[in-house]
């Protein structure tokens, strides 16, 4: 779509929303202690979720809290065995947590009918402004009908999501940041770059190969559509740069704007094929292509597809706290 004929470009909106510091879906972080969630299931999977979240929890000084679901639908027992079996599991995790420099860490066994309802409501008990989940074993039927649990977490809860596919070797240096000229493209932009603030970031932005929505907008060349494109994204990144160095001092992280052509989840594929990040980040309430690549399918998942780790950013409801301060 081209956006020339209300004269109110996306670029224009972005930049006056960009200058409203009061208004923005990260108001409620600013001046409050990261809180990290980590949903594990105790498995082998679960461990490269483990070290990603300690890292992350040393390098943001943030509080750490490990969670362990258990059904509730255990007979007496053997629940009592998988509860205990469970709680010792965790305490060495968050012994291990502590030794190796994550002070504030904590763990919590909970019984529950469905794990992704436990996950949700212990990240809103706990206050949490991030989950960390390992990467699901594939069981095509099971999830085509229920879902994966980081699929029902992100469409029913109301916080961002780090699913953990790789070795944690460092802190991510080449991420993928997809947007959409919406809010939240620019907020999970933003989240990224507080998080890692010396990130080597590539903003992408998929350019539709489809006609505009109004009559005067169907002669105009792919060529134009993608200039229009790449100007608007220059804009973003622009103001997200000016924006995001006042706001974090010391940062030292660079954007490189990225116009790819065709349906977003294509582009995105063709890109990650190309960059190779650590990581891709995506905002999930988005009104265009994102949204739907991210959330709308079950059976084929954005987040179950990419070999690289995934954050998945939810735009949050203030909680009386602030915005989220520099983190370095």
């Amino acid at each position: 779509m081209l956006y020339g004929a209300t004269g109110v470009t996306p670029a224009d909106r972005f930049r006056r929303h960009t200058l409203d510091l009061e208004i923005c879906a990260m108001s409620d972080y600013l001046g409050t202690q990261l809180r990290i969630l980590l949903a594990s299931d105790l498995t082998d999977r679960a461990v490269l979720a483990f070290d990603r979240a300690v890292q992350l929890a040393i390098s943001q000084q943030a509080h750490l809290t490990i969670l362990h679901a258990i059904r509730d639908d255990l007979i007496k027992d053997v629940g009592e065995i998988v509860y205990g079996a469970a709680h010792e599991a965790l305490q060495n995790q968050v012994a291990d947590a502590r030794a190796r420099g994550a002070t504030d860490a904590d763990m919590k066994v909970v019984l529950a009918a469905h794990y992704d309802a436990a996950i949700i409501a212990e990240s809103r008990q706990d206050r949490a402004h991030l989950i960390v989940l390992g990467s699901h074993r594939e069981r095509p039927l099971r999830d085509a009908v229920l879902g994966a649990t980081m699929e029902r977490v992100l469409r029913f809860g109301d916080r961002s999501i780090l699913v953990v596919k790789t070795s944690p070797t460092g802190s991510y240096s080449d991420i993928l940041v997809a947007v959409d000229f919406s809010v939240p493209a620019r907020d999970a932009l933003e989240f990224a770059i507080r998080l890692f603030p010396r990130g080597r970031f590539h903003v992408l932005n998929a350019c539709p190969n489809v006609l505009g929505d109004t009559a005067s907008e169907w002669f105009v060349s792919p060529e134009t559509v993608a200039r229009k494109h790449e100007a608007q994204l220059e804009v973003i990144v622009q103001a997200v740069a000016h924006h995001m160095r006042q706001e974090l001092s010391g940062a030292d992280f660079t954007l490189t704007p990225v116009v790819d052509h065709g349906h977003p989840a294509e582009a995105a594929k063709r890109q990650i094929a190309r960059i190779r990040p650590d990581l891709v980040v995506v905002g999930t309430h988005g009104h265009t292509g994102w949204r739907h690549a991210t959330v709308g399918s079950v059976a084929e998942s954005f987040l179950a597809w990419m070999p690289c780790d995934v954050l998945a950013v939810r735009q949050m409801h203030a909680e009386g706290g602030g915005r989220l301060s520099t983190l370095t």
